[in-house]
């Protein structure tokens, strides 16, 4: 959770990390900071969310290696995550990134995207599967796959190919990285023989994939806070990173926010958001999304409408209800926002994470906020301050529920 205001940013976050294995299974641990600071010379830290390894390396590890070799502040928050970007391709082999094999960047990728594949197709797939007992794929099945595949990849490879690749480029990246794209396929669905045709199918899959930024649940996200040299108002960039390979980090960049130049109070939510959406704007975009689905959907099932008065009357629901929401609530919690001193900010956004993590914790599935709330701020004048952070002390655990709390 990040506030902005005139005084400067207050961020807080919780240090529960999940991590799933393949077979279904989560384990948690809640004393892991998602807050990097730079150094005292920066006036910036990186929020990290999603994915936690690159290849065989921690993104802790890769910020801490790189916030090392910065001599000096840099003018804009976008060039500290450009120069972070370009870094990680430069350092690639100090590093050592690991593109190839089992474990690499590209495997991992592949990975990732057929999980995704089998997440977002489920019913699709199973009733493909079911009609095809033998070994060998029918005909039928191998339609079914294609069909699949095609609706996937209009849904989701939706981006222009990246500058500094092509096909036949990718092709080979594949092929040096041992990639076959229907061995991996098999590995994740019922084992078949395939055609010809479909390995191909399989293998284009592969090339599609790596020639572009494809968003999806494997991407980590990170957020670069605070001030540029040059910047007198706070702000946030993110980029949101896929995968490593050709000697380039394969990341989207997302414009900062406020605007360069802008000094306003606002918000940014980082990760899960539901409980503190819902109290500063009265209701969460998920509900609110909802709310004028059902109420589509109740005049259609009535009958009594045309199809033109109905999408009317939805953009004219969906057009108050913001009216509403932003003159009785948002509206006010920004002004909120605005009035509050530095720490005022700080222990706001500390009670917001702690809203979070009490839902969290109270629903049926597995939590996947909590453990203890780290706290900063930064300022123009005073840089980076802890308000709170994880201690090292040993005797720490002694106090906690968990063994690594």
């Amino acid at each position: 959770m990040v506030l902005f205001n005139q005084a400067g940013v207050a961020i807080s976050s919780d240090t529960l990390v999940s991590r799933r294995y393949g077979h279904g299974a989560v384990k948690t641990y809640p004393g892991s900071s998602k807050i990097y600071a730079l150094g005292p010379l920066h006036k910036v830290v990186v929020l990290h969310s999603g994915t936690t390894i690159l290849g065989n390396l921690h993104y802790q590890f890769l910020i801490r290696e790189w916030s090392l070799q910065l001599a000096q502040p840099l003018p804009h928050l976008v060039d500290y995550a450009r120069n972070f970007a370009e870094w990680v391709g430069a350092g690639a082999r100090k590093t050592q990134i690991q593109e190839n094999g089992e474990g690499g960047t590209i495997n991992d990728c592949m990975c990732a995207e057929l999980r995704d594949l089998k997440n977002f197709f489920s019913d699709q797939l199973t009733e493909a599967f079911g009609k095809c007992e033998s070994v060998e794929a029918s005909p039928e099945l191998e339609s079914s796959l294609t069909e699949i595949l095609d609706s996937y990849e209009s849904d989701y490879f939706t981006r222009e190919p990246y500058q500094d690749l092509d096909e036949q480029t990718v092709a080979r990246i594949i092929r040096n990285a041992d990639i076959d794209a229907t061995r991996h396929f098999n590995q994740h669905f019922p084992s078949k023989n395939y055609s010809e045709t479909m390995k191909a199918r399989l293998q284009k899959f592969a090339v599609d994939l790596l020639l572009r930024y494809v968003p999806g649940d494997s991407v980590a996200k990170l957020n670069f806070v605070g001030f540029g040299s040059d910047e007198p108002g706070g702000g946030i960039v993110e980029i949101a990173i896929r995968s490593f390979y050709a000697g380039k980090l394969r990341y989207v960049e997302r414009d900062r926010w406020p605007e360069d130049g802008s000094i306003f109070p606002t918000w940014r939510f980082i990760a899960q958001k539901d409980t503190m959406d819902a109290f500063l704007r009265g209701i969460d975009s998920n509900m609110r999304s909802t709310v004028i689905d059902l109420a589509t959907w109740s005049m259609i099932n009535s009958g009594e409408f045309p199809e033109e008065q109905i999408d009317s009357f939805r953009e004219t629901f969906k057009r108050e209800m913001d009216k509403f929401l932003w003159e009785r609530i948002e509206s006010e919690m920004v002004e909120t926002v605005g009035s509050l001193g530095i720490a005022s900010l700080a222990r706001f956004s500390d009670s917001l994470v702690r809203m979070q993590s009490l839902r969290s914790a109270a629903l049926g599935d597995e939590a996947t906020v909590g453990g203890l709330i780290e706290t900063v701020t930064i300022t123009r004048d005073n840089g980076v301050q802890w308000l709170r952070r994880i201690p090292l002390d040993v005797s720490h655990g002694e106090e906690s529920g968990h063994v690594f709390g």
